[in-house]
Formats: structure tokens, C-alpha cells, sequence
């Protein structure tokens, strides 16, 4: 954790109260080369009671961050159930792919409840932009468990292990 500057630590007290989706967006992309804990934990606050139109925002500032604070945030906000999981894997989606955003998808398809449990509507629309993602990624169509599939064998081909990680 690094210390922040002085315009840090002002530009972190304005994203608290600013309520202006663009002023938001330009306070994130100039906060997104922070190596400070406490900006991004900030972000994250800013992300949790962002509106909609807010929430847009921030994300399309994180998907243009140059440092891996917004990656890791990306990836942290991904991998939770709750209102900004979708916004946060089509921002993670956007960028190269790589094991992490990857193992993010298996997690997802592995933690997937059967269809009568009570929030497999949560893991389902999770799945839409994963489906998108590799699909991309294999260059064809492909949809749940041949999705899953295809990430496993991805991540075996490039060296990683394919089962998910708990990393909550």
C-alpha cells in the first residue's frame, strides 16, 4: 500500500460526493494508476452505491485503467453475486484475456446451482457475458457446460490449473 498523494487524498474525498456520472468517470481514470489500497477501496465504495447510469461510468473508466488495481477490483467485483457482477465481467471481458478472467468464468459455471435453487437466476445472468467471452475467445459459439469446457482446456493449454480458486 502505497501513500497517496495530497491530490490523491482530495480527488478520493470528491469521488465520495460526487454524484455527476461523467466527474465520476474522470475521477476514476485519474485515480486508476494508484497503487493505494485506500483509493481503490474507495472505488469499490463508489461502485457499491453507484446508480445505474453511475455504475456505467465507473466501469467504462476502469475498463481504460492502466494499472492492475482496476483489473484486481474488476476481478474481486466479478467474482461476488450482486447488483454490479455483470457490469464488472463485461468491463473484465473487454480486456486481453488471461487466466484470471478466465478462471473467472469456470468459477461461475462451476458455482451454478441447480435450476431450482433459489438464486441460480444469479449464476445464470453471470453466465450470458462468460458464454459471450469464450465464445469469442474460441472463435464459434458456445454456450454453458462446452463453455466450461473450452475455459478447463484453455487454462490446461497456457499452464494454469483448471479447477477454480476460492478467491473471495
Amino acid at each position: 500500500a502505497g501513500a497517496a498523494s495530497g491530490s490523491e487524498a482530495l480527488l478520493r474525498e470528491h469521488l465520495g460526493q460526487e454524484q455527476n456520472e461523467a466527474v465520476l468517470g474522470a475521477i476514476v481514470k485519474s485515480l486508476a494508476s494508484s497503487q493505494d489500497e485506500v483509493t481503490w477501496a474507495a472505488i469499490q465504495q463508489a461502485l457499491a452505491r453507484a446508480d445505474r447510469y453511475q455504475s456505467e461510468a465507473l466501469y467504462a473508466a476502469l475498463e481504460h485503467a492502466p494499472g492492475p488495481g482496476g483489473k484486481e477490483l474488476l476481478l474481486r467485483v466479478a467474482r461476488n453475486p450482486g447488483p454490479q457482477r455483470k457490469l464488472a465481467l463485461h468491463t473484465l471481458f473487454k480486456l486481453p484475456a488471461d487466466a484470471n478472467t478466465v478462471r473467472v468464468a469456470v468459477e461461475i459455471y462451476e458455482r451454478t446451482p441447480p435450476k431450482d435453487a433459489p438464486d441460480y437466476r444469479e449464476f445464470a445472468s453471470a453466465q450470458e457475458p462468460c458464454d459471450k467471452f469464450l465464445s469469442q475467445l474460441a472463435g464459434r459459439a458456445i454456450r454453458g457446460t462446452e463453455a466450461l469446457s473450452f475455459a478447463q482446456k484453455w487454462l490446461t493449454s497456457h499452464g494454469e490449473r483448471a479447477e477454480s480458486r476460492d478467491r473471495q
